[in-house]
């Protein structure tokens, strides 16, 4: 599992990408790791943001599950600034610029403004945030 580490205000707040919520169900150390997580901090410091929530729900394989997964992100609050256009853009163009354009999916582009936007570390097992913190220095 990697992290990315931004501090605001002292207190550290997280996003979860679906690629830590997919291991869920099927990694207890998973679990233990983001239930440490949530008990040192507290419940408030995982945000969720509209894309994680739009590739958690798509990533459901039935309705009933669909459901369950987003009573369970109803739980944590929503980050409270919004990345723009331009903040994706830009995240985009460095990795244009750095030869890494495709080495990012455009979803984890805005999660990856989403968690500059709101000074979050972004916990995730996806490569592309890798590529992106090479080229973001606030990421």
């Amino acid at each position: 599992m990697a992290t990315r580490a931004i501090r605001s205000q002292g207190r550290p707040t997280y996003l979860i990408d679906n690629s830590v919520w997919d291991r869920l169900s099927t990694d207890a150390t998973v679990v233990a790791a983001l239930k440490t997580i949530i008990d040192l901090t507290r419940p408030d410091n995982v945000l969720v943001c509209p894309p994680i929530v739009l590739e958690v729900g798509f990533s459901a394989r039935t309705g009933p599950e669909h459901s369950a997964l987003m009573t369970q992100l109803t739980a944590f609050p929503q980050c409270p600034e919004h990345a723009t256009t331009g903040e994706a853009m830009l995240i985009q163009s460095q990795l244009w610029d750095g030869g890494l354009l495709r080495a990012a999916r455009a979803v984890d582009t805005l999660i990856a403004a989403y968690a500059i936007k709101n000074s979050a570390t972004l916990i995730h097992y996806d490569r592309g945030f890798d590529h992106i913190a090479a080229v973001m220095p606030d990421f």
